[in-house]
């Protein structure tokens, strides 16, 4: 939309500077006409200039969309690390009254949300807090509200975003992880 917009304005200026251009000289000089003739040129580059790059723009953006329609799992607006069976984090829920707190196995993981392997038995309200712990990281104080629950897992909603760098510490610690394994 930005790009739109910074195109319409410089239609509009080059538009106006070709009006001056071609009106009647009256009261213009010679000097106030080649200011106009240069107002148009300079706006006439800078509009052919930032189309041709607003174009190319859309153009990446849909090959980039393509290319992400086979990846339904992360067709989000952020990227979700998904954790094989080792090496997963653990989610320590706030103790209860009774003072359990139970241990829960991250599944995946994103900056706005995170999806819990939960046991069967285990109650989980419609909001939770407790303490992310990723290798690596200083354990993380969470609270989110949970969008979806399953048969053996419940989607939450972070109610503060995981800060990017966790994120990419993460990846690149996962990355790390998965190429020992081999």
């Amino acid at each position: 939309m930005p790009g739109r917009m910074i195109i319409f304005g410089l239609l509009l200026l080059f538009a106006l500077s070709v009006i001056q251009v071609f009106r009647p000289l009256g009261d213009a000089t010679a000097t106030g006409r080649a200011f106009a003739v240069a107002a148009a040129g300079f706006f006439g580059i800078a509009l052919v200039f930032v189309a041709t790059e607003e174009l190319r723009f859309r153009r990446k953006q849909a090959q980039l969309n393509r290319l992400g329609t086979g990846d339904l799992a992360n067709r989000r607006e952020t990227y979700r690390i998904g954790y094989p069976e080792t090496g997963r984090p653990r989610f320590l829920l706030a103790a209860d009254p009774a003072g359990s707190a139970p241990v829960l196995e991250v599944l995946d993981l994103s900056e706005e949300g995170l999806r819990l392997g939960v046991p069967e038995g285990t109650a989980l309200g419609p909001a939770v807090a407790g303490r992310l712990e990723l290798p690596g990281q200083l354990p993380l104080e969470v609270q989110g509200r949970v969008v979806r629950r399953g048969a053996e897992d419940a989607a939450v909603h972070l109610r503060r975003p995981v800060p990017s760098p966790i994120i990419v510490a993460e990846q690149l610690r996962l990355k790390a992880h998965l190429r020992a394994s081999r």
